[in-house]
């Protein structure tokens, strides 16, 4: 509060004093002063009051900060007198401090509620700022949460597109599936038209033969394995002519006459790409149960040996028989053989020769190497290999093209 001077001397001071008191009086018999009150004022009268002031505040607050105390503690009392001002001068200065102790204790009171709202206003406003700073982060977030969900709602429609052609090409697919699966019916009866009219008009002739019967027993693992060390010769020389065709792919082996399929199940297990080819559907059916019973990967056809032009030309990398060759006479040798360098590059068989101790099954020729070579040479067959092997028992022969 700002000093002032009190100088009008025709104030009388001992009335205003009465009309103070009297005011007190009646104020405090209205309850507006309570004695616990009074006595913490004016204990604390002189304590300072600092209510926080946030540098953030309104113009209103910090007005409000500034002036909060409404006690006036720098006045000065001074008289123009000369012989009279000195004793008006204590005279009023008795009187304002009687007044000061009744009307000061109001003034903190009211100074301390001032500095009290000051603190909680100062509070609100900062809780607000902070509120307000909350309420624009969440707005944010809300826009960000928006613009996701616009854009998932984007994706989701993308997605549904994608949804209806993929179903469309479903549909189309299935109808496809479906032409197709009537086709191979189709087919299917067509074949077995074919198949039942060719059976018939050949009267079985390829469907079931004697030597159906003599391979009819059950193969072992054992007799497999027997099979193949007795003629190990020979298999090596399928193997070496094998690599030689196929160079670094798999090399694809086609047996004629199968058997026992033995030899196509043993090949098929040395990771060699092998067809059995038999004219019989019992050796056929043979083959297909022993292959499943020992492992083997083979695949069989029941097909004619005339009939090997049916497959790509030189498909085959080697065309091998064991025990077949010596059942035919010069001009079906010839013809066979020739037959074969049609579908492989090279041609390998084994026979029994004149030194076999035994007579198998079948009409066999018993022939030296040198018959062999007559033969082969007289059908403009060009020999590759043609020796003995299992003590002389045995003969294995390699043909191939004479432009290879």
């Amino acid at each position: 509060m700002s000093t002032f001077d009190i100088r009008d001397d025709e104030i009388n001071a001992k009335e205003v004093l009465e009309r103070i008191r009297e005011n007190i009086q009646s104020r405090k018999k209205t309850g507006a002063y309570s004695e616990p009150i009074l006595n913490s004022l004016i204990k604390n009268s002189e304590k300072k009051i600092s209510p926080a002031v946030n540098g953030m505040t309104a113009k209103d607050l910090e007005y409000l900060t500034s002036n909060y105390d409404v006690q006036n503690r720098s006045y000065v009392i001074s008289s123009h007198r000369h012989v009279t001002g000195s004793f008006l001068v204590k005279g009023r200065n008795l009187v304002n401090g009687e007044v000061k102790r009744y009307v000061d204790p109001a003034f903190a009171q009211q100074s301390e509620v001032n500095a009290c709202t000051c603190r909680i206003l100062t509070e609100l406003l900062g809780k607000n700022e902070e509120l307000s700073g909350k309420y624009e982060r969440l707005l944010t977030k809300n826009e960000e949460l928006f613009g996701n969900y616009e854009e998932s709602l984007k994706i989701n429609e993308k997605l549904l597109g994608e949804y209806e052609k993929v179903a469309e090409k479903n549909r189309e697919l299935d109808s496809k599936i479906n032409a197709l699966d009537a086709k191979f019916i189709e087919l299917d009866k067509i074949m077995k038209n074919v198949t039942s009219d060719f059976l018939a008009s050949s009267k079985n002739a390829l469907a079931s033969t004697a030597w159906g019967q003599y391979y009819s027993q059950e193969i072992s693992e054992e007799d497999l394995l027997g099979n193949v060390n007795h003629h190990n010769h020979f298999i090596s020389v399928v193997e070496e002519y094998a690599q030689k065709a196929s160079g670094n792919r798999v090399p694809k082996l086609i047996e004629i006459g199968i058997g026992t399929a033995t030899m196509s199940i043993y090949f098929s297990r040395q990771k060699y790409e092998v067809m059995g080819l038999d004219n019989d559907i019992n050796v056929i059916f043979n083959a297909i149960t022993t292959n499943r019973r020992l492992g083997g990967h083979a695949n069989f056809v029941m097909l004619d040996a005339n009939c090997l032009n049916q497959f790509k030309h030189k498909y085959f990398d080697v065309a091998f028989s064991q025990g077949t060759l010596e059942h035919f006479d010069n001009e079906g040798i010839v013809k066979m053989l020739s037959k074969q360098l049609e579908a492989a590059k090279y041609v390998v068989f084994s026979v029994p020769s004149i030194h076999y101790p035994k007579r198998e099954f079948g009409n066999e020729r018993k022939m030296t190497t040198e018959e062999w070579e007559v033969i082969l040479k007289d059908g403009g067959l060009n020999i590759e290999k043609l020796e003995y092997y299992r003590e002389d028992t045995q003969i294995v022969c390699v043909i191939s093209d004479k432009t290879e």
